[in-house]
């Protein structure tokens, strides 16, 4: 399973805010964006729920516990949250906690063993932490421009930012 399980979701959260009371809180559960907090602050026209006390998600399978917060935080969130989940920054502003099982590179390599497709083939493109494992692992990493210093770090390449639609681009100029 790569999400939480069913009212795992709900427990990893009563104990965040246990610890964290003041901590602003998203959940994606079953396509829905549940929120604590007025969350288009973050993300402009982004569509949720807003929740007290994310009762809505007792009974759902959640996909990611989104915190407010920023990598001084991250030690105390990862001291917080079961075994089985990881937390990691993304955007510079917000800790993703997710399923163990739930990252890029595990995807990635799910879809070329099925297909039989190596990873050497696969070009991976990527601008945040969570993208720096598929960059290193496939066959060429392609950093945007825009992208964390660290993630530059970790390409092979980088193209323009993808808001000038770097990725489409790199994919002319070198595989086209």
């Amino acid at each position: 399973c790569n999400g939480f399980g069913i009212d795992e979701v709900y427990m990893v959260i009563c104990r965040l805010l246990q610890k964290l009371p003041e901590a602003h809180i998203c959940v994606e559960a079953e396509d829905v964006m549940y929120s604590s907090f007025n969350s288009e602050e973050i993300w402009p026209g982004f569509e949720y729920v807003k929740t007290e006390d994310f009762h809505e998600v007792i009974g759902k399978i959640g996909d990611k516990i989104i915190i407010e917060a920023g990598s001084d935080e991250l030690d105390k969130i990862k001291s917080i949250i079961p075994d089985n989940l990881y937390a990691e920054v993304s955007e510079g502003q917000v800790v993703m906690i997710m399923n163990r099982m739930a990252t890029k590179i595990n995807g990635i390599e799910l879809i070329a063993s099925r297909y039989g497709i190596s990873l050497s083939d696969i070009v991976a493109f990527g601008d945040d932490y969570n993208d720096i494992c598929m960059l290193e692992k496939c066959g060429i990493g392609v950093a945007t421009s825009n992208a964390l210093i660290e993630v530059k770090q970790s390409a092979d390449y980088v193209c323009a930012s993808n808001e000038d639609d770097g990725e489409a681009g790199w994919i002319e100029n070198y595989l086209l």
